[in-house]
């Protein structure tokens, strides 16, 4: 009977041979959480010896733990199957982020000889596409602005008051500025050194030609560690101050 029901069940113009080979050709003998965790310690020891930045190591940390919650087993891929997961995840430029993180595990699982092929490779990027996305408006602040923003940090979050003078007047990323270290400033020459583990691209540099005003702030909280907000802190400022997206940098391109 199961033979028969099967035979019944088979798709159109496909023979048993072809459905099974179809059904089963991303099932693997070896453990996917398994080997998603050694991918996963892969990176981390990027992570750990300088080669791999902070920001990105967290967003693979996430979407390897969302990705086995979804796909437990080899059984549960494929590519139909990612597609719609990978849509799922928001905008163009999130989902090709998705996208490269899973297709890069996929890809350590058959060096591992656990499949023969990525179901990834079966999707067409197009396919990926999620609608016309708006152009995002450049938005900064203005010098009085900026000023008074500042003023209402002191008065109320001095913590945060180096961290923003980094990121408005020097154009530091938010991901950056925590990171840095009194040692790293040059308050005499007026630079900002950068070691290669510090910034997105793992390269040294110095920073130098900063307006005046940022090392006024940064020597007045001397010494104290540079905090940064909570993302709930920081979307509060922007909506009580009507602070547009990414704008301390797009402003310090202003200022300079």
């Amino acid at each position: 009977k199961d033979i028969k029901d099967a035979i019944a069940a088979l798709p159109q113009g496909k023979t048993l041979l072809q459905s099974v080979q179809k059904a089963w050709k991303y099932f693997s003998e070896q453990n996917l959480i398994e080997l998603a965790d050694k991918f996963f310690e892969i990176k981390k020891n990027k992570y750990e010896t300088g080669k791999l930045s902070h920001d990105e190591f967290t967003h693979i940390k996430g979407r390897l733990a969302n990705f086995k919650k979804n796909f437990p087993t080899f059984a549960d891929l494929s590519p139909e199957k990612l597609l719609s997961y990978l849509k799922s995840k928001g905008a163009n430029k999130t989902i090709a982020n998705w996208r490269g993180t899973i297709s890069e595990l996929l890809e350590f699982c058959i060096s591992r000889g656990a499949i023969t092929s990525n179901p990834i490779r079966f999707i067409h990027g197009d396919e990926l596409l999620v609608g016309g996305e708006a152009v995002r408006e450049i938005g900064f602040v203005s010098v009085d602005t900026a000023k008074k923003f500042l003023a209402f940090l002191e008065a109320e979050y001095p913590q945060y008051v180096r961290f923003y003078a980094l990121t408005m007047f020097a154009g530091v990323r938010v991901a950056e500025a925590p990171r840095l270290k009194d040692e790293y400033f040059r308050y005499e020459e007026k630079k900002i050194i950068f070691p290669a583990k510090i910034g997105k691209v793992k390269k040294s540099w110095t920073l130098e030609d900063l307006p005046e005003n940022l090392w006024v702030w940064l020597e007045k909280y001397k010494n104290r560690p540079i905090l940064r907000p909570s993302n709930t802190l920081r979307t509060k400022f922007g909506d009580n101050w009507n602070l547009p997206e990414n704008f301390t940098r797009h402003s310090f391109a202003t200022y300079h």
